[in-house]
């Protein structure tokens, strides 16, 4: 009889899941977020040398949540192997949010990224002052722009 079409096996015995390897998500698993600077690729958060200082921190099956600083991508990582500060990593989620335009270098007012706090902002280049801030993404604050554009009549 073929292996593939014969019916599977009752287990005779089955070995319960010891408690202490039971336990709630938020006291059995580290989890850290990452705002990695704008412009950081995906090869390089994947890279175990990345993440060199804060290696320290992490052990092993530690998650860590990367947010891109300008809304352009989320991954979610695990570690699979730590020695020291050497330590690999398995991308368990990788999303690219919003396409990241190239920002204009030339024109009155331009977005930047203020921090955690601030946002996407729309910036006066002469006087720096921010015109709008708290915008979630690079994209949205670009769309921001160019509506003040219009109804600035520019």
């Amino acid at each position: 009889m073929n292996d593939t079409t014969s019916k599977p096996k009752k287990l005779s015995h089955i070995v319960p899941l010891r408690p202490d390897r039971f336990g709630q998500f938020q006291h059995t698993v580290q989890q850290f977020n990452a705002y990695v600077p704008a412009g950081t690729s995906r090869a390089e958060i994947e890279d175990g040398r990345y993440w060199a200082h804060v290696a320290g921190q992490v052990s092993v099956f530690s998650e860590i949540r990367v947010i891109c600083e300008d809304g352009s991508y989320y991954a979610k990582l695990l570690i699979v192997f730590k020695n020291g500060t050497d330590i690999k990593l398995h991308c368990l989620a990788y999303t690219e949010l919003d396409a990241v335009e190239e920002l204009d270098e030339e024109g009155e007012f331009f977005v930047k990224s203020c921090g955690a706090v601030l946002g996407w902002c729309i910036v006066r280049r002469d006087d720096g002052h921010r015109v709008k801030e708290k915008m979630p993404t690079q994209a949205a604050a670009l769309r921001e722009l160019s509506d003040y554009l219009k109804a600035l009549g520019r």
